[in-house]
C-alpha cells in the first residue's frame, strides 16, 4: 500500500485535480482584486518556476529566499490580496499556472522543452500522490492534456502567447533552457520586463545563492509544512535541472510522439526538433 496514495488529504486532491466547471468559476473568483502595478509569473507546471521564484524573492527585498518563506514574497494568484508589494515598492509579485487572461499587465511566462516537462511532471505528480501508474501511461495523458487541471502543454503555451499582455507588448517570454545557460542575463532581463534596473551584484549573489546544489540543500533542510500535506519527500521536488535530460529518460518514439503533438507550440517558442 503506498502511504500517499491513500493518505484521506491526497483522495480528496487527486478528486478536486480536474478541469471541471466548479474549478472554472472558483479560479475567476481567485484572479479577483489584480492591481495595474502587480506582475506576474505564469508557466506550466515543471517549467522552472520555483527557482525563478527564488531567485526574485532575493533580488526584490534582499532576504535569503528558502521552502515556506519564499511563499510570502511571490504569492499563487488567489493568495494575492495581502501580498507584499515587493515590485519597485508598488507591485505584487503573483505567479499561476491557471491560463487565465490577466489582462494588460506585466508577465513574465516561463516555458520549458514539453521533452523535458513530461518527465519533470511524471516524477512531481508520483510526489503529491497524484498519480501512480506507469510513465507510459502518464505520456497518454500528458499528450491529451489530461495530467493537471491545466490542460495540454502545447495550449496552456497558446494561450498565453495570444494573451492580452502578449498583444499588448507587456509579456516576455523566458525559455528554461536560455535561464539554465546564462541566469545572470536572463535574471536582470526579467528584472527590467518588470520594468526595474537590475542591480549587478544583486543578480550574481540571488544566482549563485539558488544554484541547483543550494536549492537541493534548501530542501532538505526544509520543514514538511513548507510542501503540500502528504508529499512522499522520497521524490525529490528540486531534480538535477539539467536541461536536456530528457534524452535519457525518452525513448526515440516517445520524444517524437511530444513533439509530434506539439510541435507548432514549440516552434512559436523557439525549440528545435526532427
Amino acid at each position: 500500500m503506498n502511504p500517499v496514495m491513500n493518505d484521506p488529504t491526497q483522495i480528496l486532491r487527486r478528486l478536486s485535480f480536474k478541469d471541471t466547471l466548479p474549478r472554472r468559476l472558483l479560479t475567476r473568483y481567485r484572479h479577483r482584486g489584480l492591481g495595474d502595478e502587480d506582475c506576474f509569473l505564469m508557466s506550466y507546471p515543471r517549467s522552472g518556476m520555483t527557482w525563478l521564484r527564488f531567485m526574485l524573492t532575493e533580488v526584490f527585498t534582499g532576504e535569503p529566499a528558502e521552502f515556506g518563506s519564499v511563499s510570502r514574497t511571490a504569492r499563487y494568484i488567489g493568495d494575492h490580496l495581502h501580498g507584499p508589494r515587493v515590485v519597485g515598492g508598488k507591485g505584487r509579485l503573483i505567479f499561476s499556472h491557471e491560463p487565465l487572461d490577466v489582462g494588460p499587465k506585466r508577465v513574465v511566462y516561463i516555458t520549458r522543452d514539453p521533452r523535458a516537462v513530461a518527465v519533470s511532471e511524471y516524477k512531481w505528480l508520483r510526489r503529491r500522490g497524484l498519480f501512480s501508474g506507469s510513465f507510459e501511461g502518464f505520456l497518454d495523458r500528458f499528450l491529451e492534456g489530461r495530467t493537471n487541471p491545466w490542460g495540454s502543454w502545447g495550449s496552456h503555451v497558446e494561450h498565453w502567447l495570444e494573451s492580452t499582455a502578449a498583444k499588448q507588448g507587456l509579456m516576455y517570454v523566458v525559455r528554461f533552457e536560455r535561464l539554465r545557460l546564462e541566469p545572470e542575463v536572463v535574471l536582470s532581463e526579467v528584472v527590467r520586463a518588470f520594468g526595474l534596473e537590475p542591480d549587478e551584484s544583486t543578480i550574481v549573489s540571488a544566482v549563485s545563492n539558488n544554484s541547483v546544489d543550494r536549492m537541493r540543500q534548501k530542501e532538505e533542510r526544509a520543514s514538511s509544512e513548507a510542501f503540500a500535506r502528504g508529499v512522499d519527500r522520497d521524490i525529490r521536488f528540486i531534480n538535477t535541472g539539467s536541461a536536456e535530460g530528457w534524452k535519457e529518460r525518452l525513448d526515440p518514439a516517445q520524444a517524437a510522439a511530444i513533439s509530434g503533438r506539439f510541435g507548432a507550440a514549440m516552434t512559436r517558442v523557439g525549440y528545435e526538433f526532427d
